[in-house]
């Protein structure tokens, strides 16, 4: 409120959890700053790299289903259900949320985590930091049990990159798709 009644230029956006509005809040902030042009690469960029990613998805047998634990110290975990960033980059990475049916995030439990059966546990890097390293995800409640647990397919994100929505959400999207495609040809081998 102080920045705005000082006069200064002040400007608010809003962004869903969308390519759509990712790229409308950077052609903005391009046409706001004069750099029009720079906006347009960053949306075509995005463009790009998520083409790339549908062209992985396709070679999908099925939708590997993906829990996303958000972790703040192991007795400080919480799944992602739908109208959360991450359900939305799990969909835009080819997967099915293993908790899509529920809303917003949810304390996590061990008897959920198995039922759910994950194919892969998807994590942000300061989470799993704040539980003590990768070492110490499959020690989380129930998800040995799961086939994610089972196989070992764990997949860390820089936290931003993977929620940010912003100008690097056509790297994440890939990156996950990449992740995704290298845990299901895994286990076609195995």
């Amino acid at each position: 409120e102080q920045i705005k009644k000082s006069g200064i230029t002040f400007k608010e956006f809003s962004n869903d959890y969308t390519v759509q509005g990712t790229q409308k809040v950077i052609s903005e902030i391009g046409k706001l700053l004069g750099e029009e042009t720079k906006a347009q690469a960053m949306v075509q960029s995005i463009d790009n790299k998520i083409a790339a990613a549908k062209t992985i998805t396709q070679s999908f047998k099925k939708k590997p289903r993906i829990l996303f634990i958000y972790a703040r110290g192991a007795r400080m975990l919480n799944i992602s259900g739908h109208t959360t960033s991450a359900h939305a980059m799990i969909e835009l990475a080819g997967g099915e949320n293993a908790f899509g049916d529920i809303k917003g995030f949810k304390p996590m439990t061990s008897e959920a985590v198995v039922a759910a059966a994950p194919d892969a546990i998807l994590m942000l890097a300061r989470g799993v930091d704040s539980i003590g390293g990768d070492n110490k995800i499959l020690e989380l409640p129930g998800i040995a049990l799961t086939p994610a647990g089972k196989n070992k397919n764990l997949i860390v994100m820089d936290d931003l990159k993977l929620l940010g929505f912003g100008p690097r959400l056509g790297d994440a999207v890939l990156e996950l798709t990449q992740a995704l495609k290298k845990q299901t040809d895994n286990l076609a081998q195995n």
